[in-house]
């Protein structure tokens, strides 16, 4: 074989070997960043079966409150400023006999204690979730971790949100259940 043959064997197999290498750094991302996320799939798992687990320690402590104080609130909203998602018409209620209003009443008052239940949970619950997301950031990196992040925040405003409808002072709360 002529040399300059040989110098083109040379380079293309130096090509090939670049091109493989390239190839296998690609396939052993994907792999890792694949296991990174059934890592988190995982650590979420069990995040989530530790937040029923809090959800049971905590819904005494919010059942005692809402008992206590928290049903009062809720009713004396309603009675001052109507039920939420009603129109907002002077004297309606009080043309409703009061077996209805009391009916109408039940689900407000059942939707406002869950809000309580599961707000109290997601506060109990802030140091798991960091743990996670320190876990998350290694593994995953910042992307997803702000993913969960915001997810979690949305959750919590929305809760704040409903409870703030039904009259409840959301700092006293959050100082509470905390």
């Amino acid at each position: 074989m002529n040399p300059f043959t040989e110098l083109l064997v040379q380079i293309c197999l130096v090509l090939l070997a670049i091109l493989l290498a390239h190839r296998v750094i690609k396939i052993v991302r994907k792999q890792a960043r694949a296991s990174a996320f059934r890592q988190i799939d995982g650590m979420m798992k069990k995040y989530h079966q530790s937040v029923d687990s809090v959800e049971e320690e905590v819904r005494p402590k919010v059942d005692l409150w809402w008992n206590t104080s928290g049903r009062t609130c809720v009713e004396r909203h309603i009675d001052a400023e109507g039920l939420p998602g009603l129109p907002n018409v002077p004297g309606l209620q009080e043309q409703m006999p009061d077996f209805m209003q009391e009916a109408m009443k039940l689900p407000v008052l059942d939707m406002a204690q869950h809000s309580a239940v599961q707000l109290a949970v997601q506060l109990a619950t802030e140091e798991q979730f960091n743990t996670l997301l320190e876990s998350a950031r290694k593994r995953a990196g910042q992307e997803q971790v702000d993913k969960l992040r915001t997810e979690r925040e949305k959750v919590i405003e929305s809760l704040r949100g409903h409870l703030t409808t039904y009259g409840i002072d959301i700092d006293e709360f959050e100082q509470q259940f905390a």
